[in-house]
């Protein structure tokens, strides 16, 4: 009897001690190495549970982020976007994410410092630049438009396949010291849109706002050849010729609509009608402001290159960016003589589909960068073809959208010109440098 108690006794000792062992993880769970979770965001392989198993209450999965101080296991976890050594971190002006009322990584918003070009803003503030473009900071003002903003480069606008970017994109120019050192030229010449930044601004005044912020280089002489006012706009920018003398002599010439013309500028029927005797045009502002920039005095065009922060190029800036200093290289793409290949040329291009019906010929006028075939050297859009340039001694022939100048005209590509700061066509544009 006494060994069979003795052996019942130790069989309960036993099962109770095993069942001791198999519920006493009350005492586990509460030691944080077991996994509470209260601890946040630690997740499974999977990232369906948290710790233990259990049901994850913040982080990636959840109903909600984790915040400062609780656990996790990526930075996705964390409402501040930073997650180190296991641990969610609070925002601050320096943890390399954009978090705690910023528009863009560590600037805009609350953090009292600009973004740069590319980063995220909501208003212009936020902007080294001063220009918030759709949420994105424009690399230089006159870029804050959407159209003509960010809209150059390969493919139309509204085509899934286009790569557009910022039109304020400059490309560094490695020029020897020896033949005048080193530059920044924009990769896309000046477009509609861009302009229409710089006159809004100024309210129209351009000639008032030179007068407080003086081009390099600017005399009295040119402030007739930029807008004081809205008619002035007007009638500068479409075929009127206030304070302008075309080249070739001819009143306003491709720069009325009516007369199978294509200025670039858009204005209301209204404008058209009442400042230049013109047609209203037959495509939209937004088509328009996409487009190159042309039937503008290079006075103005001086004026808008000094308040987006650079200057037009000089003749040898634009020769070095289109041969790269290697005189074989006739063209900015090599020695293809087939130049409509290569570059808008000749009326090679259009864009919208052209309105029969209309006398304005604005679908013909490219927008920057639709030729990347034809590029630089250096990889800079319509150093040949679209318009000719002004340049700081007076212009470039570099051929334009409508018409064949060299095999029409023998015009040689690089041809220098003394065009005026009262110059004005329909052929002829401008690109911006600016500082290293």
């Amino acid at each position: 009897m006494a060994t069979r108690a003795a052996l019942v006794f130790g069989l309960a000792v036993v099962v109770l001690s095993v069942a001791c062992s198999s519920t006493g993880g009350d005492e586990a769970a509460a030691d944080p190495a077991a996994g509470d979770p209260a601890l946040g965001g630690t997740t499974s392989p999977d990232g369906t549970t948290g710790p233990g198993g259990s049901a994850k209450i913040c982080g990636q999965g959840a109903a909600r982020p984790c915040n400062a101080d609780e656990a996790c296991g990526v930075a996705a976890d964390c409402e501040s976007a930073v997650c180190t050594g296991g641990k969610c971190i609070a925002p601050s002006g320096t943890d390399g994410a954009k978090n705690g009322g910023e528009t863009g990584i560590d600037c805009g918003g609350a953090s009292g410092k600009k973004c740069a070009g590319g980063e995220g803003c909501k208003v212009d503030a936020d902007c080294t630049s001063g220009g918030c473009r759709a949420g994105t900071c424009a690399i230089a003002k006159s870029c804050r438009a959407v159209s003509g903003g960010g809209t150059c480069g390969e493919g139309e606008v509204g085509d899934a396949k286009a790569k557009h970017e910022d039109c304020c994109t400059s490309i560094d120019v490695p020029r020897p010291a020896d033949k005048g050192g080193a530059y920044r030229l924009d990769k896309y010449l000046v477009t509609a849109g861009r302009m229409r930044t710089f006159i809004e601004e100024v309210k129209g005044d351009v000639r008032g706002w030179v007068a407080k912020n003086t081009p390099p280089g600017w005399t009295t002489a040119m402030n007739a050849s930029v807008p004081a006012n809205a008619t002035d706009v007007a009638q500068q920018l479409g075929a009127g010729q206030q304070g302008a003398t075309s080249y070739g002599g001819q009143l306003g010439p491709g720069c009325y609509a009516g007369g199978m013309g294509a200025p670039a500028y858009w204005m209301s029927d209204a404008d058209q009608s009442q400042y230049n005797g013109d047609i209203a045009r037959a495509y939209s502002k937004d088509v328009l402001d996409s487009k190159v920039l042309n039937c503008a005095t290079k006075a103005l065009f001086v004026a808008f290159c000094h308040w987006d922060g650079g200057r037009l190029p000089n003749d040898a800036e634009w020769a070095y960016a289109g041969n790269g200093g290697d005189a074989a290289r006739t063209y900015p793409w090599g020695t293809d003589t087939k130049i409509g290949d290569y570059a808008s040329y000749d009326f090679n291009y259009s864009w919208p589909a052209v309105v029969g019906a209309s006398k304005d010929r604005g679908a013909f006028l490219p927008a920057p960068g639709r030729f990347p075939q034809g590029k630089g050297p250096f990889g800079h859009m319509d150093l040949a073809g679209a318009v000719e340039n002004f340049t700081v001694e007076g212009g470039i022939m570099q051929y334009s959208f409508q018409e064949a100048g060299k095999e029409q005209f023998g015009i040689a590509y690089g041809k220098k010109r003394t065009w005026d700061p009262s110059t004005k066509h329909w052929a002829v544009g401008a690109r911006c440098v600016r500082p290293m």
